[in-house]
C-alpha cells in the first residue's frame, strides 16, 4: 500500500472512531437515555418510554461501529463489553418498568427494582475515547514514517525509470508521463502532511543510519523557527544555544541508533535564534526498508500545554492552601441518579475516611444535629422545588470522631428545560470558630450590659453616700478656722482641707467616669516633690498598720530630692490607693513601699517615677485577675463586703497612670505576698517649693552641742537637714559636698557624728569611709552613719562591714533621727569603736 493510501485509511478509521464516540456520548450524556429513563421510573410520562428505547438502541449500534473500527487483537475491547452490558441492561430494566407502571406498582419499589450503576461504563466510555485518541496518534506516526521513508528513496527510483526508459527508447510523450506521475503523487502526500504539520504544531525529520545525513519537514522547520534557504541544519547548529544537560538529551534523541523496533519519547527544551525557549515532545523510531535503516522522529511543540498545566498546579496549590485556611469542602449532587461526589475537604471537615462514603445522597444526613435536621431537610427539599437558584444554611453536624461543629452551606441549582433542579454544586465551610467567637463577643456585651448597670446603682450610692458627710465636714472645718488663732491648729486644718478637696476631686472623677473615654479626665501640672508625696501617704496608713501590728516602710532608689512636673494630686490619690489597699487586705508581716527616682542622661527627657508596694498578704486569686482592674468591679464581693470599699481604686489609679504614660499592675510574689507597681513618664521642674516639716520629736540639751559633719552632694538634701538639725533641734553643723572634701575635713578636725551620703561624685561614701577607717586612727571611734535609699538587710550589712556604725533610710523619719543622735555620747561613741562594731540604735546590752 502507498503511503498516500494507508494515511487516507487511518485518517477515515479515526473519524469513524470520533464519530462512533460523539454519538455515544450524545446518547448517554444529559437528554440521552438515562435522563429519559430516570423522568420515565420517576414521573410516568409514556413518550418518554419510547424515546428511551430508541436511544438505547442506537447507542448500541454505535458501540458495534466503535468496536469495528478498533484493532481487535491489540485493543482486546474489554470496556467495550462494560458499555454493552450496561445498555442492555437499561433495556431490560425498562421492560420491567413498564410492566410494573402498568400492574400499579409504587415509584419507589419501580426504582428500587430498577436502579442501575452505571459507573463503570461512564468509566468505562471515558477509557475508550483515550484509547481512540492514542491509536489514531501512533496509527498517523507510523503513516508519516513511511511517507518519510519513500521520500527518502525517490531519487533512487526517479533514476531507475530514467534509465529504463532510455534502454527500452520510450517515445518522449510515455517518458514524460511515467517521470510525472509519481511526481504528482508525492507533490500531494507533500501537501497534504504539510497541512497536517501545520494544523497540529508538529513536524518531523529522518535520520539516515549509514549516511549521518539529517533531513527536516517543512512543518519542523516552521517549528524551529529555521529557514529551509539555509539546507538541513547539522546537530552542532541545532544544539548551539543549548546548556550541556540540553545536549545530552539531543543526542539521546537525535543520534540514537540502538533503538531497534522501541519508540523513543522525550522532551527537550529548544532556543531558536531569537532566544525564544521552547519544550518540545519528540518520538523517535528506528525503522528499515529497501535495505536501508533510518531513524524517524515526530517533534510536536507542547510549550502552551506544560505552562497551561504548570499554572493549573499552582491555581490548584493555591486553592488547596485557601481551602485549608478556611476549613472548605466543595461537593457535587446528581439530583436525578441521587449521588454526590466529595473533594478532600469535605471528608477532612466531616472526618470521614474517603473508603467509607458511599456517595448515596442521604450517606451524611444523620450526622446533622438531631435538633438541626428536620429543619435541613425541609429547607433543602423547598430549594430543590423552587425556583430559588441559591441556597445557604448554618447548621450543627457530628463529626465522625464525635465532636461537634458548625456548618455554613452555600449551594447553586442547574435546572433542565422545564425548570426541574438536575444538579447541585456547593461547598460546605467550617465555622466552629466564627459560631464561638460570636458567642464570646455575646458574652462580652452581656457583662458589658452588667457593668453598666452596676456603675449606675454604684454612681446613685456614692452621691448620696460621701457628698453628704463631706458636705457637713468641709462646713464644719470653716467654722473652726475662723475661731482659732493657734498656727499650729490651723497647719493642721489646712491640711485637713486639703485633703477633704482632695477627696472631694476624685469624687467628681469618679461620677464623671462614663465621660472620661471622651477625654474629660483632666490632669495638672505643677511642681511636686515624690518623695513627700509617698512619705505623707504613708504616715496616713502608720495608725492603721501599727493597730494590725504590720510593719509600714517607705524606700527610696534615686534622687530624693528631685522635684517633678505633674499633678502631684493625682500620684497621692495613686499612692492612697496602693498603700491603703496592702495594708487593707495584709493579715500580718509588713508592707512596704518603694520609690524609684530615675533622671536620664538627657536632662530635656522625661523621668521615670515608678512606686512598688509590696506586701506580705495572701496572693491575689488568679482567678479574679482579669477584674482586677475593670471599672465598677470589686474583686471579691464576699472580702470586700467584710473589709470595706468601692472596688474603685484600681480601675481609676490604672486610668490616671496611662494618662502620665505609665501603667499600674499587679504581679504575685511567689506565695508569700503581693506587689502592685505604679509607673509614669514626667518631666523635671526648675521650680523650688518649701517642705513642710513633720513632727519633731522630744529634744534634748546635749544633742544642742554635737558637732556634726554632713556630707551630702544634694544641695537640697543638704537645706533639708540643715534646717532639721541646726534649724529645729540647734546642732552645730559643718557641710561637705562629696566624700574627698570631707576626708579632708576630718584631717584637719574632729566631730562627734558623721552623716555621710553613698552616691556622691569625685569619691563615694563607701571610698570615704574606708579610707578613713584605714588612714585616720585619731577618728577610728567617730560613729559615721551612712545615709541611704538602699536599706535592705544585705546591703545594711555591707555598709556595717565597711566601717559604717549605722544606717538611716531615705526619707528620714525625724523621730528615728532626733532619736539616734540624742544618743551619742562619748561613752556610746568609745563603746562604738571597740571590737565589733554596733548599730548604735541597737539597746546597750545588745
Amino acid at each position: 500500500m502507498h503511503a498516500e493510501d494507508a494515511l487516507q485509511a487511518t485518517l477515515e478509521a479515526q473519524v469513524q472512531r470520533e464519530n462512533a464516540l460523539s454519538a455515544l456520548h450524545q446518547l448517554m450524556g444529559y437528554g440521552g437515555f438515562i435522563h429519559n429513563f430516570k423522568n420515565y421510573v420517576l414521573r410516568g410520562e409514556a413518550d418518554r418510554a419510547e424515546e428511551t428505547r430508541r436511544q438505547i438502541n442506537g447507542a448500541l449500534t454505535a458501540l458495534t461501529a466503535l468496536e469495528k473500527s478498533f484493532n481487535q487483537e491489540s485493543f482486546g475491547f474489554g470496556k467495550g463489553r462494560e458499555v454493552r452490558s450496561t445498555l442492555q441492561a437499561y433495556l431490560a430494566n425498562l421492560d420491567v418498568a413498564i410492566e410494573m407502571k402498568e400492574a400499579g406498582a409504587a415509584i419507589a419499589d419501580i426504582d428500587r427494582r430498577v436502579r442501575i450503576d452505571d459507573r463503570m461504563a461512564g468509566r468505562g466510555l471515558a477509557e475508550i475515547a483515550e484509547t481512540s485518541r492514542q491509536i489514531g496518534l501512533v496509527t498517523l506516526t507510523r503513516a508519516q514514517e513511511d511517507i518519510a521513508t519513500w521520500q527518502t528513496s525517490r531519487d533512487f527510483a526517479v533514476a531507475f525509470f530514467c534509465i529504463s526508459i532510455l534502454v527500452l527508447t520510450f517515445g518522449p510523450a510515455l517518458w514524460r508521463r511515467v517521470l510525472n506521475e509519481p511526481r504528482k503523487q508525492l507533490a500531494f502526500t507533500d501537501d497534504l502532511l504539510t497541512s497536517m504539520e501545520h494544523a497540529a504544531g508538529s513536524g518531523y525529520f529522518v535520520r539516515d543510519l549509514a549516511t549521518g545525513d539529517l533531513k527536516f519537514s517543512e512543518g519542523l522547520f516552521a517549528l524551529l523557527k529555521l529557514d529551509p534557504v539555509d539546507g538541513h541544519p547539522s546537530f552542532e547548529r541545532l544544539t548551539a544555544r543549548c546548556t550541556p544537560e540540553e545536549r545530552h538529551i539531543f543526542e539521546d534523541v537525535f543520534l540514537r541508533d540502538d533503538l531497534d523496533d522501541d519508540i523513543l519519547t522525550r522532551e527537550l527544551v529548544y532556543r531558536s535564534k531569537a532566544d525564544e525557549e521552547r519544550i518540545l515532545k519528540v518520538r523517535v523510531r528506528q525503522r528499515t526498508k529497501d535495505r536501508k535503516s533510518l531513524v524517524v522522529g515526530l517533534v510536536m511543540d507542547v510549550t502552551e500545554e506544560r505552562r497551561d498545566a504548570r499554572e493549573l498546579l499552582t491555581a490548584r496549590q493555591r486553592f488547596e492552601l485557601a481551602r485549608q485556611s478556611i476549613s472548605l469542602g466543595l461537593w457535587d449532587l446528581n439530583v436525578l441518579e441521587e449521588t454526590k461526589e466529595w473533594d478532600q475537604g469535605m471528608f477532612d471537615i466531616y472526618g470521614i475516611d474517603p473508603a467509607q462514603f458511599t456517595g448515596r445522597r442521604d450517606a451524611t444526613i444523620n450526622m446533622i444535629h438531631s435538633e438541626d435536621r428536620a429543619s435541613i431537610i425541609e429547607a433543602f427539599k423547598h430549594f430543590l422545588q423552587s425556583d430559588i437558584s441559591t441556597l445557604s444554611l448554618r447548621y450543627r453536624v457530628t463529626r465522625g470522631d464525635g465532636r461537634e461543629i458548625w456548618i455554613n452551606r452555600r449551594a447553586v441549582a442547574k435546572c433542565n428545560d422545564h425548570g426541574e433542579a438536575i444538579r447541585v454544586v456547593g461547598m460546605d465551610i467550617d465555622i466552629t470558630r466564627e459560631i464561638e467567637v460570636e458567642a464570646e463577643l455575646r458574652k462580652a456585651l452581656k457583662a458589658v450590659s452588667t457593668a453598666n448597670r452596676a456603675k449606675s446603682n454604684f454612681l446613685a450610692m456614692v452621691s448620696h453616700e460621701v457628698r453628704t458627710p463631706l458636705t457637713a465636714m468641709l462646713g464644719m472645718l470653716d467654722l473652726i478656722s475662723v475661731e482659732t488663732d493657734d498656727p499650729q491648729i490651723t497647719e493642721y486644718l489646712a491640711i485637713i482641707r486639703e485633703n477633704g478637696e482632695h477627696l472631694t476631686r476624685i469624687l467628681n472623677d469618679i461620677l464623671d467616669m462614663s465621660k472620661s473615654e471622651a477625654g474629660k479626665l483632666k490632669l495638672t501640672s505643677e511642681p511636686f516633690l515624690p518623695y513627700r508625696v509617698v512619705t505623707q501617704v504613708a504616715r496616713l496608713f502608720e495608725a492603721a498598720a501599727a493597730e494590725k501590728g504590720l510593719s509600714l516602710a517607705v524606700q527610696v532608689l534615686g534622687d530624693s530630692g528631685l522635684y517633678l512636673l505633674g499633678d502631684g494630686g493625682r500620684i497621692r490619690q495613686i499612692a492612697s490607693n496602693l498603700i491603703g489597699n496592702a495594708v487593707k487586705y495584709t493579715a500580718g508581716g509588713s508592707v512596704t513601699a518603694t520609690l524609684a527616682i530615675d533622671p536620664p542622661a538627657d536632662p530635656l527627657a522625661p523621668v521615670a517615677l515608678r512606686l512598688t508596694i509590696d506586701d506580705t498578704g495572701t496572693p491575689i486569686d488568679p482567678a479574679i485577675l482579669d477584674r482586677l482592674f475593670l471599672p465598677f468591679e470589686r474583686g471579691t464581693m464576699e472580702a470586700d463586703s467584710k473589709i470595706g470599699g468601692t472596688g474603685l481604686g484600681l480601675s481609676i489609679s490604672r486610668r490616671i497612670a496611662q494618662m502620665m504614660n505609665g501603667d499600674v499592675t499587679y504581679t504575685a510574689v511567689s506565695r508569700s505576698g503581693n506587689r502592685f507597681t505604679f509607673t509614669a513618664l514626667l518631666p523635671k521642674s526648675q521650680e523650688q517649693r518649701d517642705l513642710r516639716d513633720p513632727t519633731p520629736g522630744r529634744q534634748h540639751e546635749h544633742a544642742k552641742s554635737l558637732k556634726i559633719l554632713i556630707v551630702e552632694d544634694i544641695a537640697i538634701n543638704r537645706r533639708i537637714l540643715e534646717k532639721k538639725l541646726a534649724g529645729h533641734w540647734g546642732m552645730q553643723l559643718v557641710m561637705a559636698e562629696n566624700g574627698l572634701e570631707a576626708v579632708n575635713l576630718m584631717r584637719s578636725g574632729s566631730f562627734d557624728l558623721v552623716l555621710m551620703d553613698i552616691q556622691m561624685p569625685e569619691m563615694t561614701g563607701t571610698e570615704a569611709v574606708e579610707l578613713i577607717r584605714a588612714t585616720m586612727p585619731e577618728h577610728a571611734a567617730t560613729p559615721i552613719i551612712a545615709l541611704t535609699a538602699n536599706a535592705f538587710d544585705d546591703q545594711r550589712r555591707e555598709y556595717l562591714r565597711l566601717g559604717f556604725n549605722d544606717c538611716l533610710t531615705k526619707p528620714y523619719d525625724w523621730n528615728e533621727m532626733y532619736q539616734l543622735l540624742s544618743a551619742i555620747t562619748p561613752i556610746a561613741a568609745a563603746k562604738a569603736s571597740t571590737g565589733r562594731r554596733k548599730n548604735l540604735s541597737a539597746p546597750a546590752g545588745e
